[in-house]
């Protein structure tokens, strides 16, 4: 019993110990009625630890007046009582219009001349004084200070002249990347505007983590690290992978519009890979099969900042072939000069050619008129922009994006040998090629154009706007045309079976979102078009509307979409909808 009554002292002994060394003070203000009523909106703790939080806070107070305008505010006196300290202040009056006339500022400081010898707020005072320093801070030297001197108090008025110091000039050292990321720090610099050797820019290096995270391969877990030494600043970047390569593959199962009670069955594989050498390079591939004997192929990669600068390269080739019709090949070239990520201008050499690979003779001797496909060549030059600002490019909220494409160049229509043999004994096939301009100027313009509104938390709308033209001299032949319709671009019609030689698509479509990835969607898409080739002119305005379903697996993202379409004078015909089943691996 006695041993336990001693462990019980010396608990008591020990915490009241604990207890004197934790001993706290207590802060009481005096001062006027007046400056009570500013205190009231100032929160300060009036219980302390120790003197050391007492000058803390005392100095505190005083920068928060001073923030009010009250500059002639002043600690008269402080006087213990015990645990208690008694703190005596005055406010002074308010002051609110300044006169700041200029130090040293030196005169290639944008917008800070004008603050100078003209009334000013406070407000203002401390914008003249933050300008000065981002300037300084933006043009490498981030340890500048900038105070005010000479102080004087003229009636309502305070006069003070200002100085500044700039602090050693800073310069960019090294690019260091932290974490498990394939990545060149060459085209991190180049893809940030942040090179060594360059004098330290704070707004640029600010800039640096939303602008990595626009990147689709690759984000930034933090904000840069800046180490200073001596007069550089190496800058330390925290990223990680980005899950963004993407596979895709969708089925079509169509009515077959040629055999009743029968379907087609149609594939596309769609595939990119980003950032697979560490470079930000971007490799595309592209295979649809649209039907049993028609299928088109499609190759692109693009390698940007070549040689260390804005410019990059891209790469595209296309091959299709219309069953046993027609074949074309197509390829461009461009350089591109890259402002950042997804927003780019290019300049670009493109040619396209389309060879029969069969000529029905029969029906050419009994017409003796040209087929609707020609053989043709298309040599061109063009200019492309784009720019994508989306908060999620897979699935996006919130944000916009356009495309814009023009090429101007000449097409030439060449003879094709089997139509020109297949003269009768009084008429000669090669006439009907006098009769066109065999090489003739030609335009082609495209326009997309996406938004994408948020509605409520889970609720978005996308309006979109799809648009192309081919201006030429001579008339369109067939296989010149755009091919639309289908799972991409006006759906609820077969892939790829509309032509036009001009046409304009606007698009609506509400999304209610299950998940950052999956969603169901309600559609409709609104066409016009014009066909304007050797043997047709008209316009038609088709309509596709829908619904569907996509929803994340482990697999991917899969999707399902039903959809109806019509052409001008036609009813809906729910013998003839579509149905696409989709999957994307993003990995």
């Amino acid at each position: 019993m006695a041993k336990r009554y001693s462990s019980c002292i010396l608990l008591f002994l020990f915490y009241t110990c604990i207890g004197i060394a934790q001993h706290s003070y207590q802060l009481i203000l005096h001062t006027s009625e007046a400056a009570t009523k500013v205190l009231e909106k100032i929160d300060y703790p009036v219980s302390l630890q120790n003197k050391e939080e007492l000058n803390t806070t005392l100095k505190t107070l005083l920068q928060e007046f001073q923030n009010q305008g009250f500059y002639a505010a002043s600690i008269d006196s402080v006087r213990q009582q015990d645990s208690i300290f008694h703190t005596y202040l005055t406010l002074g009056h308010a002051y609110n219009d300044f006169q700041i006339t200029n130090g040293n500022i030196p005169k290639n400081q944008p917008n800070i001349h004008r603050y100078f010898n003209t009334a000013l707020s406070y407000e203002q005072v401390k914008t003249l004084q933050q300008s000065l320093l981002d300037n300084a801070a933006d043009s490498g030297h981030p340890f500048a200070t900038t105070w005010l001197d000479a102080i004087q108090i003229d009636g309502p008025t305070i006069k003070a002249t200002i100085f500044w110091k700039p602090g050693p000039s800073i310069h960019i050292g090294t690019l260091n990347i932290e974490g498990d990321t394939l990545i060149s720090t060459k085209f991190l610099a180049n893809y940030l505007g942040i090179r060594p050797n360059q004098l330290f820019n704070k707004t640029q290096i600010e800039a640096a983590f939303a602008k990595l995270q626009e990147l689709s391969f690759l984000q930034s877990t933090r904000t840069p690290a800046i180490l200073f030494k001596e007069n550089t600043a190496d800058l330390h970047f925290f990223l990680q992978p980005k899950q963004a390569n993407r596979f895709d593959f969708l089925i079509g199962v169509l009515p077959n519009n040629q055999e009743t009670e029968k379907v087609l069955i149609t594939a596309d594989i769609d595939a990119a890979f980003y950032n697979q050498f560490g470079k930000g390079e971007e490799l595309f591939f592209k295979f649809e099969q649209l039907r049993p004997e028609t299928q088109q192929l499609k190759l692109a990669t693009t390698y940007p900042y070549l040689l260390n600068t804005p410019l990059g390269v891209h790469f595209e080739f296309g091959l299709y072939k219309r069953d046993s019709t027609y074949r074309d090949l197509n390829w461009d070239i461009g350089l591109q000069y890259l402002f950042e990520s997804q927003h780019y201008l290019k300049v670009f050499s493109k040619n396209t050619s389309t060879t029969l690979l069969s000529v029905d003779q029969a029906s050419l001797r009994q017409s003796k008129q040209l087929p609707d496909n020609l053989d043709t060549r298309y040599s061109a030059f063009g200019v492309a922009y784009g720019i994508e600002k989306l908060d999620y490019r897979l699935n996006p909220q919130k944000g916009w994006a356009a495309t814009f494409l023009g090429s101007a160049g000449f097409k030439e229509i060449k003879r094709n040998a089997n139509i020109i043999n297949a003269s009768l004994l009084d008429f000669d096939f090669n006439t009907l090629y006098d009769q066109l301009e065999l090489n003739s100027f030609q335009y082609q313009l495209q326009l997309q154009v996406a938004s994408y509104f948020s509605i409520q938390k889970r609720g978005t709308f996308k309006m979109a706007i799809d648009a192309a033209t081919i201006l030429s001299q001579n008339p369109i032949t067939k296989n010149e045309q755009f091919r639309i319709g289908g799972a991409n671009l006006l759906r609820g019609f077969d892939e790829q079976s509309v032509f036009a030689s001009s046409y304009g698509i606007v698009t609506g479509e509400y999304r209610y979102l299950i998940g950052q990835r999956s969603y169901f969607n309600i559609f409709g898409d609104v066409a016009w078009l014009e066909n304007k080739t050797m043997s047709e002119q008209f316009t038609d305005l088709p309509i596709g509307v829908g619904a569907g379903m996509t929803f994340e697996t482990k697999a991917g993202i899969f999707a399902i979409t039903y959809a109806l379409g019509k052409r001008r004078g036609e009813a809906f015909d729910f013998q003839r909808a579509k149905l696409h089943f989709g999957l994307v691996s993003v990995f």
